[in-house]
């Protein structure tokens, strides 16, 4: 045990005769005194309740007690708390920090973590196990009491005598089973000796065995070149029989130079008609185009058109004219009012007969100008259908025009002289119909 270890305090509740007892323990030796039955020995078995969970059971409880506690404080800081009721039998570790560690269903064992912190265990001398640290009242000096077997056991054991014992005893057994082997096996050599005998001539026929694959081989061997010459024999015929066939081939082919000059002729010939029969489809297409132009064009009159553009022109120096009235008529009436204002400031009437005379002209002036506002609102009002109308004929005219352009371009042929068109004369057309 480590000498470090020591025993700061244990604290027992409830255990056998003890309520609760606290007992501190100081460097050194400590004795507990105490009169008979007042619980010295229940302090030790308290310790080896905690140190070896002995005794088990809940005899341990105090009468009239439903549970039992132990708490024993290390100066490593740790404390060890065993505790036991009628249904749970537990250790608790607690730490320095607080932090508690429980262990249950060990059975009749202490838990490893408790061995480890305690240091304390059972010597296992063999037959038996020992308390080198603690013995209760009464019990006898280490080993006096005890059978002399035990005795050389228990001192074997503590000597590591034991060991050398099973080592011994293991060896023994060993070398016996060795031995059974050793000689199993060499009645078994001699057995396979006797028995190889029966079958020495075996090398001669091994020999002979060897001779015959030789042979074996060098036939397997001439076999295999015998098939590749049957098969270049084979192979040697077929090219003749190929080469004969060829030069009677090529007998027919004699006038070869000829054939290729006449396919040639046949493949140019070939692609100019793929040309004429590309230009013939592009001419039905463009021909199907014009006929459609053409009901187009019918469909406009392009007199009326004429008629309505010239109409509008008139209507339109009419209304240059009407315009100028307007403007006439707007400064008469600019005149009135001032002439107006005039006869407010001049009550003379030779001047008012005077100014009478000349508003009675401009009344009528003013009375014609007004007439022909009207007839400029209605001729305005026409020539702008007119040219509503004019617009959307130039509109649907130019659209017929670019159509036609487009399929020229992609006939690229006249469809009259059957020329073909390029972009100067595509302008030159353009001009032509421009509106």
């Amino acid at each position: 045990m480590n000498n470090d270890i020591k025993i700061e305090y244990i604290e027992i509740e409830n255990f056998q005769s003890h309520s609760h007892t606290k007992l501190e323990f100081d460097e050194g030796v400590n004795v507990i005194i105490g009169p008979s039955d007042s619980g010295k020995t229940a302090v030790i078995r308290a310790m080896k309740w905690i140190f070896f969970n002995e005794p088990s059971g809940t005899d341990i409880i105090k009468k009239g007690e439903t549970a039992a506690k132990v708490t024993l404080k290390l100066n490593t800081g740790f404390k060890i708390i065993r505790g036991r009721d009628k249904s749970k039998n537990y250790y608790e570790l607690v730490t320095e920090d607080g932090e508690v560690q429980r262990f249950e269903g060990f059975g009749l064992n202490v838990p490893q973590e408790v061995i480890d912190i305690t240091e304390m265990n059972k010597i296992d001398l063999g037959n038996i196990k020992m308390s080198l640290n603690i013995s209760e009242q009464l019990e006898s000096p280490f080993l006096i009491t005890d059978s002399p077997s035990i005795k050389a056991n228990a001192l074997g054991k503590l000597a590591g005598v034991d060991i050398i014992d099973k080592a011994l005893g293991n060896l023994s057994k060993d070398i016996y089973e060795i031995n059974n082997d050793r000689k199993s096996i060499e009645k078994e050599r001699k057995n396979q000796e006797s028995f190889l005998e029966s079958f020495r001539y075996l090398d001669e026929e091994k020999t002979k065995i060897e001779r015959l694959e030789n042979i074996f081989h060098q036939v397997d061997e001439y076999k295999s070149k015998l098939s590749i010459l049957t098969n270049l024999e084979k192979k040697h015929t077929n090219n003749l029989e190929k080469t004969n066939e060829t030069k009677e081939y090529l007998k027919k082919f004699k006038n070869l130079d000829e054939l290729s000059i006449l396919y040639e002729k046949l493949i140019l010939k070939e692609n100019n008609l793929k040309i004429y029969l590309n230009l013939n489809n592009r001419l039905v297409y463009t021909d199907s185009k014009i006929k459609e132009l053409n009901l187009f064009l019918k469909k406009v009159d392009t007199d009326k058109v004429y008629n309505i553009y010239s109409k509008s022109f008139e209507i339109y120096k009419n209304l240059e004219k009407y315009n100028l009235a307007y403007k006439n008529y707007t400064n008469i009436t600019k005149q009135i009012g001032q002439l107006e204002n005039i006869l407010k400031k001049y009550p003379d009437t030779e001047q008012l007969d005077k100014l009478v005379l000349e508003l009675s002209d401009l009344n009528i002036k003013k009375e014609k100008m007004e007439s022909l506002k009207v007839k400029y609102d209605h001729i305005n009002q026409r020539l702008n259908e007119g040219n509503k109308y004019i617009t959307k004929l130039i509109s649907n005219y130019r659209a017929a025009v670019n159509t036609y352009i487009e399929l020229l371009k992609e006939s690229g042929t006249c469809p009259i002289c059957y020329n073909k068109i390029d972009d100067k004369h595509i302008e030159s057309i353009l001009k032509e119909l421009e509106v």
